[in-house]
């Protein structure tokens, strides 16, 4: 069984492998999740996860937190993946 970690990093490196894919560049990827960001939360306030203002803080605290975290990318054939 993975644990949150492992399954955290396989979901980012899915991402990855999309948005390298996408055609976007990275800073356009970047705001395109940031948007995502939005959208999960304003989805967890509906389904009762809190306030829409505490869902929308709790992740952009995540993302800050993520954000300072150490990431080692490796490029595989037809794969990527994230050590953190």
């Amino acid at each position: 069984m993975k644990t949150t970690r492992e399954k955290i990093g396989d979901l980012a490196a899915s991402v990855m492998l999309l948005a390298q894919n996408s055609g976007l560049s990275w800073d356009e990827v970047v705001a395109a999740l940031g948007l995502v960001s939005n959208g999960l939360a304003v989805a967890a306030s509906s389904e009762g996860g809190g306030s829409r203002e505490e869902c929308l803080e709790l992740a952009r605290k995540r993302l800050e937190e993520a954000m300072r975290q150490e990431v080692q990318v490796i490029f595989g054939p037809n794969s990527i993946s994230l050590a953190h």
